[in-house]
């Protein structure tokens, strides 16, 4: 356990080579019953790192050890989002929105759910231009319409990034407003 409180206060502090080396030397030397906080841990040092393919597996591992674990399915989505996989990402997505939703019904009105609804919306947008970019407008126009709803019913933050893709969406849909 002294292995896992120093490398989640070495990640805690942004040193992350020192926080890779804590994590999996806590790995090594875990019991079974610590191994998911060793996994988390050391899949979110990865992702810190930019090392997406290494944080992607070890999520998978963790996946297999706890498939109810929001936190682990929301980072893969985030990680397949950034590696241009979105059919991945959606699914990912949604699991986590069905997971958050069938652990506390009421997670709706937290801020946390309203996060994750606009990586949702995020990545409903970006896999609609990209079916765009490969001629299915159809199915484009669908993911668009989805996207547009839920910034629309759920009041998604106004961020530079995400103005943009509404922007892209009102340009698409032909619709200006």
């Amino acid at each position: 356990w002294a292995w896992i409180r120093l490398a989640e206060h070495r990640l805690s502090q942004r040193d992350l080579e020192a926080a890779l080396a804590c994590f999996q030397t806590a790995l090594r030397c875990s019991s079974p019953s610590e191994t998911a906080r060793c996994l988390r841990g050391l899949a979110e040092t990865y992702h810190k790192q930019s090392k997406y393919i290494a944080a992607l597996k070890v999520f998978q591992k963790l996946l297999v050890l706890i498939p109810t674990d929001p936190f682990a399915r929301f980072s893969l989505s985030l990680i397949h989002h950034t590696l241009g996989s979105h059919a991945d990402a959606l699914s990912h997505i949604s699991a986590t929105l069905s997971l958050l939703q069938s652990q506390s019904p009421t997670s709706s009105a937290s801020s946390s759910y309203a996060y994750v609804q606009y990586y949702h919306a995020k990545i409903l947008l970006s896999l609609a231009l990209e079916r765009r970019r490969n001629g299915l407008h159809l199915s484009s126009e669908e993911l668009l319409q989805q996207a547009l709803a839920l910034a629309e019913t759920h009041r998604l933050p106004k961020s530079p990034s995400f103005a943009l893709l509404l922007g892209d969406l009102y340009r698409h849909l032909g619709n200006h407003q």
